[in-house]
């Protein structure tokens, strides 16, 4: 298509030139016929006039208006007309007197003389009309917003371009490319290194300055570090001009969205990736729990196969609810929901009795745990409950990890240089790759993904770590060899160092359950309400059960409870409704309210407080957590 555009304007302008003569010399030739015409009509209507009258301004038209050509054309048919049909002998190319001469003389010299003058004139007028065009169009070209760059190609003797040289450029090009004083000078000495960099800019400058075959693209210079998009034509041969801008805003936006849409598809995969492992670790517990009904709905109570069939039913159950709770801790970190119970703690006893808590968890595993811990106590200001957690799940990960004869050890040493105490958990176990260490404090991210899973667990357990030791200003870091080599874990927490030793705790007291009291269960869920009600009982409690609000507020006022077991997930009348019916009812307005759920997250147990419970558990609650409950009626 571009290559038919040419001939189709060269025949244009062929066609627009002829126009433009033909009314140049043919307006001069009309305007001294309408001359010669009116000079004659006039005399014949009043009597002879001066030879020359209207010839003189038809010339100086002629001139104004087409210039010299035209006016000396002009000249030349009007002398021609006077000597042949003005002056005597009329009808012939001769002149009779001298004067008539002289006349026709001097008329064709001032008619060249006028015709020089209209054409100075033209010339004036055209040059001044150019330097207002060229005003204008510097000006725009200086304020648009578009690089410009007006450049000629250099070629080598083999017709190969390897080079080119600014003859002009605008404001704009120094504002994009930060180059400044660039013409009459080689983009090679403006820009060293571009040649190398960007070979394709010169094959593409080069074959528009041969061809005149505009070309658009875009491009990233190196040496510049900037994205352009750049328009390249060729006004003559061997030139070109390249309209450029700077689009690397853009190109960064273009690369952040592709990254952000990477990054949502690895989090989908991830997602699908955890909901699979979800289910695989939610179903594992529920098969032997499953089992374990069985056998004692058929085993002799109180037999060795009941009692095996109870303990795996309370293993499952206790892994279960440590799944659960991982889940909700780390949604409760990520929404900033966690709040920290700050005290004065010796880690190093901290370490000591987190690592005796879990060492039966060892030696079932067989791997031999070590525990070495500074002379001196090293205090840090911290939550005694989620810093215990943290180095729970470190150990917990130590014994899955780590096969049968192995070793695993945690130590706790002083930074003093850093002023942090270091605590360090290492074991001889799988190890971690490379590329797994970078994403092993992600959610949901685990060594393990084999079919069996036999590590088990969520992949929140170093997610948590890394969360609850960055909430106490610390950090903490893994690392391995790779593949069988064993890992190593090291938490870094700010030590506290006012030496004032911590409040002794006073003697703790075993809660005594009270006998013969009266517990309400409202409860939507049949079995759960049942399954209570009946441990309850046995336990020796009076126990009523409601299965909703308003059949619990009636029942209350039947019954006459001393506590209430309520959740807050109740069809209709939900648990702050009925804590509020109790406490406005006079005869209600006594019993001890706790509220059973599953929300139990911060604000959770704020609008409980709020709507009148006074305490506030968590499903599933152990039934010595619930006789603690009982017990503080006592108080």
């Amino acid at each position: 298509m571009l290559r038919e555009v040419g001939p189709v304007v060269r025949g244009q302008s062929r066609v627009k030139l002829l126009g433009g003569l033909l009314v140049r010399y043919g307006g001069a030739v009309a305007l001294v016929a309408g001359a010669f015409l009116l000079r004659q009509e006039i005399s014949t209507a009043s009597g002879p006039l001066p030879l020359y009258i209207t010839f003189v301004p038809m010339l100086m038209v002629v001139a104004l208006l087409w210039g010299l050509r035209a006016g000396l054309l002009a000249t030349g048919l009007a002398a021609i007309l006077a000597w042949y049909w003005i002056l005597p002998p009329v009808g012939q190319f001769r002149i009779e007197g001298s004067s008539d001469l002289v006349g026709l003389v001097l008329f064709t010299g001032t008619g060249i003389f006028i015709s020089v003058v209209g054409h100075l004139y033209q010339r004036a007028r055209q040059r001044a009309a150019a330097l207002e065009n060229e005003a204008k169009y510097r000006l725009l070209f200086h304020n648009m917003l578009d690089g410009f760059a007006y450049c000629r190609m250099l070629f080598d003797d083999g017709g190969r371009p390897i080079d080119f040289v600014y003859l002009d450029v605008n404001d704009s090009f120094a504002r994009l490319t930060g180059l400044h004083d660039v013409a009459g000078k080689r983009v090679t000495e403006v820009v060293p290194g571009i040649r190398e960099s960007n070979p394709e800019l010169f094959e593409i400058y080069g074959r528009v300055a041969s061809t005149g075959q505009p070309e658009r693209f875009e491009t990233y210079l190196e040496p510049l570090g900037i994205w352009f998009s750049i328009a390249v034509y060729s006004p003559k041969k061997d030139h070109f001009v390249a309209v450029f801008d700077n689009i690397t805003q853009r190109k960064q936006a273009e690369e952040a969205l592709r990254k952000s849409e990477a990054d949502l598809k690895e989090a989908d995969r991830r997602k699908n990736e955890f909901l699979a492992m979800l289910s695989h670790e939610l179903r594992n517990p529920l098969a032997p729990i499953r089992n374990s009904l069985t056998i004692m709905q058929r085993a002799v109570p109180g037999g060795d196969q009941a009692r095996r069939a109870q303990q795996t039913i309370d293993r499952q159950t206790a892994h279960m609810t440590r799944l659960i709770d991982e889940l909700l801790d780390v949604t409760r970190i990520s929404r900033g929901k966690i709040t920290l119970q700050r005290e004065r703690l010796d880690l190093c006893d901290l370490v000591r009795r987190t690592a005796e808590d879990h060492r039966s968890l060892f030696a079932k595993e067989g791997v031999d745990l070590e525990v070495h811990t500074a002379a001196q106590p090293l205090w840090v200001d911290g939550d005694q409950t989620r810093l215990t957690q943290v180095l729970g799940n470190l150990l917990q990960n130590a014994a899955k990890f780590t096969a049968r004869g192995g070793t695993a050890s945690v130590s706790v040493e002083e930074d003093r240089a850093a002023g942090e105490a270091l605590v360090r958990v290492r074991d001889t176990g799988v190890g971690v790759s490379a590329e797994m260490l970078a994403h092993v404090f992600e959610p949901f991210e685990q060594a393990d993904k084999t079919l069996d899973r036999s590590g088990g667990g969520l992949g929140l357990g170093l997610t948590l770590v890394k969360s609850l030791v960055e909430l106490h200003g610390g950090r903490v870091e893994g690392r391995s060899g790779g593949e069988g080599t064993g890992a190593e874990f090291m938490v870094r927490l700010p030590l506290e160092r006012r030496e004032v030793e911590p409040a002794s705790a006073g003697p703790s007291v075993e809660p005594r359950p009270l006998r013969r009291q009266r517990v309400l269960v409202i409860e939507d869920n049949v079995d759960a309400a049942e399954s209570l009600g009946d441990a309850l009982k046995l336990d020796g409690y009076e126990v009523a059960v409601a299965f909703d609000g308003s059949q619990g507020i009636e029942k209350a006022r039947e019954f006459g409870p001393d506590v209430v077991f309520c959740d807050i997930g109740l069809p209709g009348m939900d648990g702050y409704e009925v804590a509020r019916a109790f406490r406005s009812d006079a005869a209600l307005r006594g019993v001890l309210l706790a509220a059973l759920t599953g929300y139990a997250g911060p604000e959770d147990q704020r609008r409980a407080a709020e709507a009148g419970f006074a305490r506030h558990l968590a499903k599933p609650a152990s039934l010595q957590a619930l006789e603690e409950v009982i017990a503080s009626l006592r108080s």
